[in-house]
C-alpha cells in the first residue's frame, strides 16, 4: 500500500516541476525581444535572490516562484516577470540592483 502512495506522490511531484528553467526563460524573453529586430543584451544577475520573486501560493503546485529577466533593449533596461510553470511573461517594473 505505502508503495502506491509514495510512487503517486514521486509521479504527480514529477509531472509539476517548472517547465522552464532560468536559462531556458531568459532565451525565450531574449528571443522575443529580438523579434523587432532591436539590439538585445541579457543581464544574468549573479546573486539567487535578484533571480527569484514569490508568485501566488498554492499548495497543488511545485514552486511558487518566479523568474526575473533583465535585458538591455537599444539601452533601455527591461525587467520581465516570467512563470516557470506555463511560461508566460510579462513587463515588471523591478529593476536589477
Amino acid at each position: 500500500m505505502s508503495i502506491i502512495i509514495f510512487t503517486g506522490l514521486g509521479v504527480y511531484y514529477y509531472a509539476n516541476l517548472p517547465a522552464y528553467t532560468y536559462e531556458e526563460a531568459v532565451k525565450k524573453v531574449e528571443a522575443y525581444e529580438s523579434q523587432s529586430g532591436k539590439s538585445v543584451q541579457v543581464q544574468i544577475p549573479e546573486h539567487r535572490e535578484d533571480k527569484l520573486g514569490v508568485g501566488k501560493r498554492s499548495y497543488l503546485s511545485t514552486t511558487h516562484y518566479t523568474y526575473y529577466i533583465y535585458v538591455t533593449v537599444e539601452g533601455e533596461s527591461v525587467t520581465h516577470r516570467f512563470d516557470p510553470l506555463n511560461g508566460e511573461f510579462e513587463p515588471s517594473a523591478r529593476k536589477l540592483k
